[in-house]
């Protein structure tokens, strides 16, 4: 059986690979002292779907997404789940009508990853702030910006698949 016969999978696809994404982003998959700079890969995924499918990816949805990632991470819980309803907001403000190009696409991802980091550092940015080395987050940012083509390109794949049953 075809895994994308199945309507409640197809229903279901957003938020399982953006979940999955953002365990991938949390697990430490990067070589030893690399971890810092891991690309953001859950919040590309996040945007790619809430950019192309805005059904598919509802408030409560984007709110347990951020809850996990603050459970995983260990942040203040709710900043995550702040900063991804407020990059779903921002995403649905800026992409609005039908048909988005994939340079639009890119720097609306590349604007939710500044977002995202901007939300995600500020409750470590007042707490230490002189302590705090702001390199190993510019890096991730990069990186993220970088790594986020190739992302696009993967779950646009998957896009025409799923698309169908969301119009």
């Amino acid at each position: 059986m075809n895994l994308f016969n199945n309507i409640y999978i197809l229903k279901a696809f957003p938020f399982i690979t953006s979940l999955f994404c953002f365990l991938l982003m949390i697990l430490p998959i990067m070589p030893s002292g690399m971890g810092e700079i891991t690309p953001m890969l859950g919040v590309i995924a996040l945007s790619f779907w809430i950019i192309y499918l805005k059904n598919s990816l509802p408030f409560m949805s984007v709110f347990i997404i951020g809850l996990f990632h603050d459970i995983m991470i260990g942040t203040l819980l709710g900043v995550g789940s702040l900063a991804a309803i407020i990059i779903r907001l921002f995403i649905v403000r800026v992409a609005s009508g039908k048909r988005t190009s994939l340079l639009k696409s890119f720097l609306i991802i590349s604007l939710s990853l500044v977002i995202w980091t901007f939300i995600i550092a500020l409750p470590t940015f007042i707490k230490s702030s002189f302590s705090l080395s702001y390199s190993p987050i510019i890096f991730q940012l990069l990186s993220s910006i970088v790594f986020s083509p190739i992302i696009m390109i993967i779950l646009s794949f998957f896009l025409g698949k799923v698309k169908k049953h969301f119009y």
